[in-house]
């Protein structure tokens, strides 16, 4: 009666240990599951700052001759397209995310590397991106941009 308590008891307590690490840190899990899918690329708006002067321009796939898309699983690796080429891939690195409206909305930032962050907001079926994706120029020597970026599910 012992033996068997005791294989019982090691076989619960093995589970227990593969089952904290079977879930990895950048699984999209709970609110963060609102990622996993296909997303693409509808408009960008530049905010163009050229001396003092700011305008917009909206920039489109058709405009810009190029689409762009995401892809997130449910894994966390996530890829970055452009024309249907890899543009980035790598695993979400959130270093922030909050809900803002009531949990359906959400602000997100990921790591990308030390130089480069991916934020900005999603929806159940949209997301807005700030500046890091689509890859559009934002140093123009003379004036700069910024860009928001609008995403919906596929």
């Amino acid at each position: 009666m012992k033996n068997s308590s005791r294989i019982k008891n090691s076989i619960i307590f093995i589970g227990l240990i593969l089952g904290l690490y079977s879930c990895s840190e950048y699984d999209l899990i709970g609110d963060k599951a609102i990622f996993i899918g296909n997303w693409k690329w509808v408009y960008s708006i530049e905010e163009v700052h050229d001396n003092g002067l700011i305008y917009y321009r909206t920039l489109t796939p058709e405009s810009e001759n190029t689409n762009y898309s995401m892809e997130f699983r449910e894994n966390g690796k996530y890829k970055l397209f452009e024309n249907d080429d890899v543009w980035y891939k790598d695993k979400s690195k959130f270093l922030d995310w909050q809900s803002i409206d009531s949990g359906t909305c959400f602000y997100f930032w990921f790591y990308i590397d030390k130089d480069q962050q991916f934020y900005g907001k999603i929806l159940e079926d949209s997301i807005v991106t700030s500046n890091y994706f689509p890859p559009f120029e934002t140093d123009h020597g003379y004036s700069y941009s910024t860009y928001k970026s609008y995403f919906v599910r596929e």
